[in-house]
């Protein structure tokens, strides 16, 4: 991730809207009045979504609503959340269901209203915050809530599901060359994952998230909540633990120091709480990586990666992906391959054109008086042959370029453009090789060379090239 945010800014912005002539408002004021919602929202705040819904909070003057609404009536992510709501509509510890349904507003559309839990988002906390008795509590109350799906079903809708088959305008996206490639890595998750999966170990439980991450979890300071429970099952405990393991970028001692307090809280042999963790984290690790390099092609087809913070935390997510592949030696084989792509789909953000930046701001030419433009000079030959290899020795990389010298006593002016588009100028005399050295990113660089500094001649055009530095 240090490689992948090397010279970049990224700001995430979400504005509230409150114009009523917005689209975004007049979609939510048609669903409010077709479902019967006597709401007086003053500003609408989007707050996420997906290929399938979408979510914004609805800002009152005393309380707030979350509202998720598809242009698809039998949307499954609102119909699975909507039906675990009806279900659980006493619990509390989970936001109060509102209503829900499929709505004729002019084509039909599924939606789901909830009145909005106060209290800090885990974000704002480092992972310390949830090894306490109080989130075990929570999780607990959690794990007694009703539902209908096992975690043998919820299974094979991730592998059925988490391929480019399923979704086919995704598929009918891609580079027909790269299918073939993605479907490979997706079919040889899933196999492996059949492999280790035994039905009898995940049985028993009581009810799972899923997903626990930071964004579907607040707090009070002392009780925890649980949001988007679209995709809840029955199952062993220590799955939902192990998903908030890989969310939390757990390492081992950290699994460790939570189990510790398992077993305390719990009065758990401690050797006993391990065996399960190490049969369940394996299967686990395998869903994760399935679902993430799934949303990693939407991300890149479907929302041409412009939700920019999305696609840095799918990259993260992955960094805690591989080390558990290490750890537990499972899959393996798919993580070269997938960092490769990765970084394909995540620098494929910069799009910026590489651009030979306006002369006048060379460093050799701001040093001289500028020649009268009735002069007419000579244009010196521009160096042909230009090499470049790169090399990676710690932290730190160097470029080495190489060109054919073609006059003597030239002196060479090498333009070097990172993937922001800073420009960097280096100065050689007399020879024909120069390397760049404490290259610290990666992605697409301009390098270009002219010869300068002939009396009565111009600077020669650039040779230029463009370098794409790749993870190590």
């Amino acid at each position: 991730m240090k490689e992948l945010l090397a010279g970049r800014a990224v700001v995430s912005i979400q504005e509230e809207i409150t114009e009523k002539e917005n689209l975004i408002h007049e979609l939510v004021s048609e669903v409010l009045k077709a479902s019967n919602n006597s709401i007086n929202f003053s500003s609408i705040l989007p707050i996420g979504g997906n290929e399938n819904c979408d979510s914004y909070e609805l800002k009152c003057s005393d309380v707030s609503y979350i509202l998720k609404i598809s242009l698809e009536e039998d949307c499954e992510d609102i119909l699975n959340e909507a039906i675990f709501h009806k279900k659980n509509i006493t619990s509390d510890c989970i936001p109060r269901y509102i209503d829900s349904g499929v709505l004729d507003i002019g084509d039909k559309i599924s939606f789901l209203l909830l009145k909005k839990e106060e209290g800090f988002m885990l974000t704002d906390f480092d992972n310390d915050y949830i090894f306490s008795e109080h989130f075990l509590y929570s999780l607990v109350l959690f794990s007694c809530c009703e539902v209908e799906k096992t975690f043998d079903e919820y299974f094979n809708e991730c592998l059925k599901k988490h391929s480019l088959d399923n979704y086919d305008f995704l598929k009918n996206s891609l580079n027909p060359e790269r299918v073939g490639e993605y479907e490979f890595l997706f079919s040889t998750i899933r196999d492996s994952a059949l492999k280790i999966y035994d039905k009898k170990i995940f049985e028993r439980g009581g009810t799972c998230h899923g997903d626990l991450n930071r964004k579907t979890m607040i707090t009070n300071g002392k009780y925890f909540k649980f949001n988007d429970c679209s995709d809840c099952f029955e199952g062993a405990n220590l799955i939902d633990l192990c998903f908030l393991f890989l969310n939390l970028s757990f390492k081992e001692e950290d699994v460790d120091r939570f189990l510790d307090l398992c077993s305390l809280h719990f009065n758990i042999d401690k050797e006993d709480l391990l065996k399960d963790f190490y049969a369940t984290m394996p299967v686990v690790v395998h869903l994760k990586c399935l679902h993430l390099f799934y949303k990693m092609l939407i991300e890149y087809e479907i929302f041409l990666n412009e939700r920019e913070d999305v696609c840095f935390e799918i990259s993260s997510l992955f960094i805690s992906v591989f080390y558990w592949c290490e750890k537990l030696n499972v899959i393996k084989n798919v993580v070269k391959p997938m960092q490769s792509i990765i970084f394909e789909l995540s620098s494929s953000t910069d799009y910026y054109p590489h651009e030979i930046p306006d002369s006048v701001n060379e460093p050799h030419k701001q040093e001289l008086a500028s020649n009268s433009s009735d002069e007419d000079f000579s244009r010196l030959t521009a160096p042909k042959n230009l090499s470049l290899s790169y090399t990676k020795d710690g932290e730190f990389g160097s470029l080495s370029l190489s060109w054919d010298n073609i006059e003597s006593d030239n002196e060479y002016c090498i333009l070097f453009q990172k993937p922001n588009l800073e420009t960097l100028y280096y100065y050689t005399k007399n020879k024909n090789q120069h390397t760049i050295k404490d290259i610290d990113f990666v992605g697409s660089c301009l390098v270009a060379i002219k010869a300068i500094s002939k009396s009565g001649f111009k600077d020669s055009e650039y040779n230029k090239s463009t370098f794409t530095i790749e993870p190590s």
